[in-house]
C-alpha cells in the first residue's frame, strides 16, 4: 500500500469503525511511519470533527421529518412528468440534511468516552508530530502560554517527570493540550510513554468528577477535573503504575 491508496482513511471514523479491517489496518500502519500521511490524516480527522460539531449543534424543528416526507411526496406527484435535474438534487439535499441531523447518536458523540477513545486511540495508532520537542517543562509551558493554553495544573509527581514535547490538538473544534513524558521505563529520553490531555470542562459532556482509572486498548488511563479543566493521563502500564504520577 502506498501513500495515495492509504488515503482511504478519509472514510475511517475512529471509535466507530473497525481499525482491524485489513485495508484500514494497512493504511494506519503506513501512517504511523509516514509523517506526511500522518499529518494529512490528522487534518482530515480535525475537519470531520469540526463538521460533526456543527451538525450536532443544529436544533431540529418539531415535525421536520414528517414535513420533508410529505412535501417530497407532493412534489414528486406534481412534477412526475416534468422533473428536472435541479429539482431532484434539491430534494436529495434536503433529505440528506434531515438524515444527518436526525441520525441516532449524532448529538451524543461529544461525550467524555468518545474523547478518551479518540485521544488514546490516536496515540496507539499513529503518534502525532509534536509542535515542539523538548525535555524542558518550562519551554513547554512557555510555548503553551503563547498559544493561550498555559493555565494547566500538574500533580507533583507528574511535574517532576521528564517531558518529551507538546502539541495543541482539536476536539469538536475546541483546543486540546497534549503534553508527552518519558516515565523512565524507556532508556531513550526522547521516547514518550505517558500522554497528558487537557480540555476545558465546559466543552465536553462529563459525569466523572473524581479520579477514574481504567484501561483503553493497550494503555491505562486516569481522569480528573481541577479548576474547570478535564485531565486525561494515558500510560503504558497498569493502573497502579499510572497512579504513581498523580
Amino acid at each position: 500500500m502506498n501513500r495515495d491508496s492509504a488515503k482511504i482513511l478519509l472514510l475511517h471514523r475512529p471509535g466507530l469503525d473497525d481499525p482491524a479491517e485489513p485495508e484500514t489496518a494497512q493504511a494506519l500502519a503506513l501512517a504511523s511511519t509516514d509523517p506526511e500521511l500522518q499529518a494529512w490524516m490528522h487534518t482530515q480527522q480535525a475537519n470531520n470533527d469540526a463538521i460533526s460539531h456543527v451538525f450536532a449543534r443544529v436544533e431540529v424543528p418539531e415535525g421536520l421529518k414528517e414535513q420533508i416526507v410529505s412535501e417530497t411526496r407532493a412534489r414528486m406527484r406534481e412534477t412526475s412528468r416534468r422533473k428536472t435535474i435541479g429539482t431532484a438534487l434539491a430534494v436529495a439535499f434536503a433529505v440528506l440534511i434531515a438524515l444527518v441531523t436526525l441520525w441516532p447518536g449524532s448529538r451524543s458523540r461529544n461525550d467524555f468516552a468518545s474523547f478518551r477513545n479518540r485521544m488514546v486511540g490516536d496515540v496507539q495508532r499513529a503518534y502525532p508530530q509534536m509542535d515542539i520537542e523538548t525535555s524542558d517543562p518550562a519551554q513547554i509551558r512557555s510555548y503553551l502560554e503563547s498559544k493561550g493554553h498555559g493555565d494547566y495544573w500538574l500533580p507533583a509527581n507528574l511535574e517532576k517527570t521528564a517531558t518529551t514535547g507538546c502539541k495543541v490538538l482539536r476536539w469538536h473544534n475546541e483546543p486540546v493540550t497534549m503534553i508527552c513524558y518519558n516515565s523512565g521505563k524507556n532508556p531513550n529520553p526522547k521516547v514518550p510513554d505517558l500522554f497528558l490531555f487537557v480540555l476545558d470542562r465546559k466543552v465536553i459532556k462529563l459525569k466523572e468528577s473524581a479520579l477514574d482509572v481504567e484501561p483503553v486498548g493497550n494503555l491505562a488511563t486516569a481522569t480528573w477535573v481541577t479548576n474547570d479543566k478535564v485531565y486525561l493521563l494515558a500510560g503504558q502500564g497498569d493502573g497502579a503504575f499510572l497512579k504513581k504520577f498523580l
